[in-house]
């Protein structure tokens, strides 16, 4: 469950569910630490953004630590503002 307001780009409030069109959005990627085979070293990974919004459930396909902001161009989160809080329960 998530809750709180933010704006992106001086855009009105939103809330984890973001605008219509889903700009503002909760959104979240995995972040997965492998050993590389071939060099032994460690690697990070990062899995494709999946949808949350205010009230989800997910089921990871690795383990790995959960990673959110909000559905915008990584160039633009610079003008965001605004206080998430985000409640994780393991199933």
């Amino acid at each position: 469950m998530a809750t709180g307001e933010w704006t992106i780009g001086g855009t009105a409030k939103l809330d984890p569910n973001g605008s219509p069109d889903g700009q503002g959005r909760l959104i979240g990627a995995i972040l997965v630490e492998k050993i590389n085979a071939t060099t032994n070293q460690v690697e990070f990974e990062l899995s494709k953004p999946f949808d949350l919004g205010k009230r989800t459930s997910f089921q990871a396909s690795e383990d790995g630590h959960l990673y959110v902001r909000c559905q915008e161009s990584m160039t633009r989160l610079g003008d965001n503002a605004g206080k998430l809080k985000v409640a994780v329960k393991e199933k």
